[in-house]
């Protein structure tokens, strides 16, 4: 077993290894894009949304400021950006603990930025260079990035989580949008980040003669996977962005974005057409004389056409799937009943979201409503989601690979009444959860708390609240209770069917036992129970399983044992001498050891879960 989890361990840590070599090209590429006059709006913008996000982001610092001394021999005075960079990163590493909304954390960046150039510009008596529509213009870049790669990343956790609820940092809180466009304004925020930072990375590559082949690339791939307005607002985003790059070429912005009216039209027969005629009207356009230079150059339009052909060609579904991604496109009729409910839920959750953002500012127990608000709102989503993809619901479940067998045992440590209480349960996409929870002291009152905890955790779960949002509002209703010397353990393992995947999470539980094959391994992990701190930091473990591992839980009577030395060296050995499959027998033979180990002393209660995968 240890073998195999130091392999699986090697895997996670390629993974992280790949993914943080991938950040740091990332953020390499973005930085090295001056926009509006040589300014590094981006730049900052990027480091300091990720540094917000996660303070050991903060090594990010060095490929950004990498990115940007190159430019300083071309005559780019950016040291003002640079403290700016470093700057916001003690900010947000320093205010960690605070709760910030997004839109907090962008004011910041946006002010820090106006404040170090002002400072580096007096201080050098340079301020002369310095007008105060460009210093304000660069702040309010500052804001839109910071705004831009928050949704553009969480875009992508969505996509790697499968659904929704499961964003990492405080979603911002934004406004309706008005006229033909439903919805919320996160979600046009999220559709404007695929065109604007792919092309800056197209930018900071060096590859800045692809703008506006890229450009109309995106108008083509807007026409076949997106509706019109979704497409109009991508190709306007990226002419503007092509405009602070120096590229401005407001009449072939303009001739894009009356061929792609007209090859909707097209596109109402089939999608060559409708290319078919998005090509002849940039072609008419260009014999056009006045003074705005219209159509589009010919070379240009021939590598976008050829390059959406193939991907088209090759990749289509992929390609639709990438863009509908952000766009978040569905099939709308508000007439009909169904989708009203769905409006109406959608509706709710940026209400609770609202409130959520709002409660979390404060620094008193108000500050505890924050979460129950933000449950309800991962609630309503989960539930809109499950509406609106029922298809994917059911054909994710065909596709689960394993199947999760799980026993119990327990003795109690005096009278019938266990003060442990173990449970597990499906808690939807795919996913088995199992619980133990240890409530303190024994008996009646034990196996209340511990009985309350477990419950109340598999039920949020299961409603679609995130398990660390689980585990933090469960410390809250631990701490504002009347019992001060109340607190509960909690051992919790989360396993996907269909992937594998196990994540551990233990505060103040006992070891948790792996045995795969002939080898075992334990999980620990550092943390106080539910109840005594404030601010619980949640930590986990994750592990690839694999068919016949066995999962063995138990509580820190089965771990410690009667002689105070522990018993995790036998138990381990009954885990490998065990040949049966059934998960019961295993249970029963950890606990009949654990029990004689407090022969002629006090025994405490005992409890051991087995899962056999």
């Amino acid at each position: 077993m240890e073998r195999i989890l130091k392999a699986g361990g090697l895997q996670q840590i390629g993974g992280k290894l790949l993914r943080a070599i991938l950040i740091i090209f990332f953020t390499y590429l973005i930085s090295r894009v001056p926009l509006s006059g040589g300014y590094f709006s981006a730049a900052i913008g990027l480091f300091a949304y990720l540094v917000s996000r996660n303070t050991l982001h903060l090594y990010l610092v060095v490929p950004a400021i990498a990115a940007i001394l190159p430019y300083f021999p071309r005559g780019y005075d950016a040291w003002g950006e640079v403290a700016a960079l470093c700057v916001c990163g003690l900010i947000f590493v320093s205010g960690r603990k605070l709760r910030m909304a997004v839109w907090h954390q962008s004011i910041i960046s946006a002010a820090v930025t106006i404040v170090c150039v002002s400072i580096y510009r007096l201080a050098t008596a340079t301020v002369y260079q310095l007008t105060v529509a460009g210093l304000i213009g660069e702040a309010v870049l500052v804001f839109c990035f910071f705004h831009l790669f928050d949704a553009f990343f969480n875009v992508l956790e969505r996509r790697k989580a499968g659904g929704p609820g499961n964003r990492t940092g405080e979603p911002a809180a934004y406004i309706e949008a008005a006229g033909f466009l439903y919805g919320n304004f996160a979600k046009h925020i999220e559709l404007l980040s695929l065109p604007v930072i792919g092309l800056l990375l197209i930018c900071g590559a060096g590859l800045d003669f692809l703008i506006w082949p890229a450009i109309v690339f995106l108008a083509l791939a807007g026409l076949s996977c997106v509706d019109l307005a979704q497409a109009v607002m991508m190709v306007s985003a990226a002419g503007c962005f092509a405009a602070l790059a120096g590229q401005e070429q407001w009449g072939f912005l303009l001739t894009i974005l009356i061929a792609l009216c007209l090859g909707t039209i097209g596109r109402q027969i089939n999608i060559p057409m409708g290319v078919a005629l998005f090509a002849t009207a940039c072609a008419v356009f260009s014999q056009i004389k006045s003074g705005l230079i219209l159509g589009v150059d010919v070379h240009c339009l021939v590598i976008a056409i050829a390059a959406f052909s193939a991907l088209y060609w090759r990749f289509g579904k992929e390609l639709r799937g990438f863009f509908r991604m952000f766009a978040a496109v569905q099939e709308f009729d508000r007439g009909h009943p169904q989708n009203q409910i769905e409006w109406l839920l959608q509706a709710q959750a940026r209400e609770m979201e609202t409130l959520a953002e709002l409660y979390g500012t404060y620094v008193d127990r108000r500050a505890a409503l924050a979460n129950q608000f933000r449950m309800t709102q991962q609630m309503l989503e989960t539930l809109q989601w499950e509406m609106t993809r029922p298809a994917k619901l059911s054909q994710a479940a065909a596709h689960e690979k394993f199947e999760v067998q799980t026993a119990v045992a327990q003795y109690a440590a005096s009278g019938t009444i266990n003060g442990d209480c173990c449970g597990w349960q499906d808690i939807g996409h795919g996913k088995t959860a199992l619980i133990l929870s240890d409530g303190m002291g024994k008996g009646k009152k034990a196996a209340s708390e511990s009985l309350m905890v477990s419950r109340t955790i598999l039920t949020l779960l299961k409603s679609g609240v995130t398990t660390e949002l689980a585990l933090k509002m469960m410390n809250t209703i631990m701490m504002i209770k009347e019992d001060e010397d109340s607190f509960a353990t909690v051992d919790l393992a989360i396993i996907d069917r269909r992937s594998g995947k196990a994540r551990f999470y233990k505060i103040g539980a006992a070891p948790t036992l792996l045995r795969r094959k002939e080898h075992v391994e334990e999980l620990r992990l550092s943390a106080v129970p539910l109840g005594i701190v404030n601010g619980l930091r949640i930590d986990f473990v994750e592990v690839v399983l694999k068919r016949g591992d066995w999962i063995i839980m138990m509580s820190d009577g089965v771990s410690d044992g009667g002689s105070g030395k522990g018993l995790l060296r036998e138990i381990s050995e009954i885990a490998v001498s065990i040949r049966s499959e059934d998960p019961q027998i295993m249970c029963d033979l950890i606990l009949d050891q654990a029990a004689d180990s407090y022969i002629g002393k006090e025994r405490d209660d005992l409890s051991v879960m087995v899962a056999h995968v």
